[in-house]
């Protein structure tokens, strides 16, 4: 037997938000209008749907797991993971009962991806289909996989606004997972948190760098016209290097003399950042004169902007996966931009209650 034992909340909603922070169309959105999120997918464009979670629970008759049931399980399994790599299973026992507990977690776009190519493996489809029959049962689950199915206008609970940081955390799948009785093994698996936060550029394709099954987007600088943008300071002016000391010495100038040096380069590298947008903003502007498309001079001015121009990211990674980033971002070894997203994402975990010992 399978059953869902849960699937974030209004997942189409959350779908849409991810879908407004890669365009910045917040203005736009209304109680139904996640139907924007249907027009994206029709164009190909799936990867919208790579954040929330479905977890799933399979029993067996008599209690335990046969041999042949279980060569046949993990097949399917295997199948699963090859076609998506989201997915994730655990098997442990359950306290008090005799025979395994089996439990299956993907996203939405794992389960797409599934119904897409698993006609192309020689596994059997049983499993699939019960799961199908579990998501049905959710009217807004269901409305991804048949356009025919409505679900009814709702505010967005999921759109908010970050700033550098002061990350947003969404971290209601540890938590009801947790309350149903999960494991610490079964949670670093199968619940999820959703992270949106504000960095530079640099440290967020660093943060990407970190792979394993994470979904998400990221503000796209392809149709957000980047004008008026923020930078990211990576060194202030008066914040001295303790190396300034022997570069004075060496250079036989007086620490006040050292300092000016210090403080010119940084001050030249805050106008050289500021002249790079308001050229970017001309060169944007020219091409739309000369006749060039809007979008496609944003995708031509977009080549000269700087690292440290601030962006937005939302992920959404299962639990062990953020272990994983904090492990190597949030130590003293880490460029110290992504160490304070790290560390700061980190104390948000903690204040929402997730455990990361």
């Amino acid at each position: 037997m399978v059953r869902m034992i849960y699937h974030t909340p209004e997942l189409h909603k959350l779908v849409e938000s991810v879908a407004r922070v890669c365009y910045q169309s917040y203005h736009k959105a209304s109680p139904d209008s996640h139907t924007m999120v249907r027009s994206i997918m029709k164009k190909g464009h799936l990867s919208v749907s790579s954040v929330g979670n479905m977890v799933f629970s399979i029993t067996f008759d008599g209690g335990s797991v046969l041999p042949e049931e279980w060569i046949e399980l993990a097949g399917t399994l295997m199948t699963f993971k090859e076609i998506n790599n989201y997915v994730r299973w655990t098997i442990s026992p359950r306290k008090g009962e005799n025979h395994d507990r089996i439990l299956i977690s993907m996203n939405m776009l794992s389960l797409m991806d599934i119904l897409s190519e698993f006609h192309n493996y020689d596994s059997d489809r049983t499993l699939l289909d019960l799961i199908v029959e579990e998501v049905k049962k959710v009217p807004y689950l269901h409305w991804f996989l048949d356009s025919s199915v409505e679900v009814p206008p709702s505010d967005n609970p999921y759109i908010k606004f970050p700033s550098l940081g002061r990350p947003v955390i969404l971290s209601q799948d540890y938590t009801a997972l947790k309350e149903l009785g999960l494991s610490d093994y079964e949670l670093d698996i199968h619940a999820t948190v959703t992270v949106d936060f504000l960095t530079d550029r640099a440290s967020g394709l660093q943060s990407w760098r970190h792979a394993d099954m994470v979904g998400g987007c990221e503000l796209s600088q392809r149709y957000v016209d980047r004008s008026s943008s923020g930078f990211r300071p990576m060194v202030e002016i008066y914040e001295y290097p303790e190396g300034l000391k022997d570069y004075a010495e060496r250079e036989g100038l007086t620490m006040e003399e050292a300092k000016e040096h210090y403080d010119a380069v940084i001050q030249t590298l805050h106008n050289h950042n500021m002249e790079t947008l308001e050229l970017y903003s001309d060169v944007m502007d020219t091409l739309a004169e000369l006749g060039v498309s809007k979008k496609r001079a944003k995708e031509i001015a977009r080549s000269i902007l700087p690292n440290a121009i601030i962006t937005r990211i939302i992920q959404c990674r299962p639990l062990r996966q953020w272990k994983h980033f904090f492990d190597l971002r949030a130590t003293v070894h880490a460029q110290p931009e992504i160490r304070e997203d790290a560390q700061s994402i980190m104390a948000a975990f903690k204040k929402a209650g997730v455990v990361l010992d």
